[in-house]
């Protein structure tokens, strides 16, 4: 299986998703990652380290196949749609995959919710696309945070990796780890994966995503 996961900023992929992005590649699933932003430049972070922090991350999760671009951050809202749309059509297009997973159109980051919009286009039901199907993910803070509700109707057993996940945090993104209390947090992460674990009937951890179309 072939799997593209999208995501604004270096991080997002592992705070997001990372316990499923570790599953796909324990399983043997071909996993892309697609990062737009350089992820600090509004915070006057320094774009080196964050870009470091992604590949130590890729690394980490054993992905071969990636591309950090470097579109300022907190301003793909200024950013040409159809630029971004092509930029993803590309990766698509070349990489061919089955499944993709992008940020949620609940999130407060406008970064998070351009990716989204454009994702959806750039995946759009075509002839002869391949994309059988096209999930959102919760990223804490940003999903949790906005005004209208996540309603997750897709859930992931990450039981056996996320403690991968909190590894690749720990060594690639302890930076932007949150102290308590914060959904950041390493508390505030674990609760909510054990959490849905329960939600779900698992004595364990899970993930929460939103299917927004599937082709079967």
């Amino acid at each position: 299986m072939k799997v593209l996961v999208i995501g604004a900023h270096p991080d997002d992929e592992t705070f997001g998703m990372g316990g499923t992005l570790a599953r796909h590649m324990r399983e043997g699933d071909k996993v892309f990652v697609l990062i737009l932003t350089d992820g600090v430049t509004a915070r006057g972070g320094d774009i080196l380290k964050q870009h470091e922090a992604f590949v130590t991350a890729m690394r980490m999760y054993g992905v071969a196949q990636w591309k950090h671009l470097k579109y300022t951050d907190q301003q793909l809202d200024f950013t040409p749609l159809l630029g971004i749309v092509r930029t993803i059509e590309t990766v698509i297009h070349d990489f061919r995959p089955e499944i993709i997973y992008t940020h949620s159109r609940e999130d407060v980051g406008q970064d998070h919710r351009r990716v989204y919009e454009a994702t959806l286009l750039a995946a759009r039901p075509l002839m002869g696309a391949g994309v059988q199907k096209l999930v959102s993910y919760a990223s804490p803070s940003s999903t949790w945070w906005g005004d209208e509700a996540f309603r997750a109707n897709y859930y992931v057993d990450i039981t056996q990796d996320a403690e991968k996940k909190q590894e690749v945090i720990e060594q690639a993104y302890q930076h932007e780890v949150r102290s308590e209390a914060h959904p950041r947090s390493y508390a505030g992460i674990r609760m909510r994966e054990n959490w849905l674990g329960h939600l779900i009937g698992i004595v364990g951890q899970a993930e929460e995503f939103r299917i927004v179309r599937e082709i079967w």
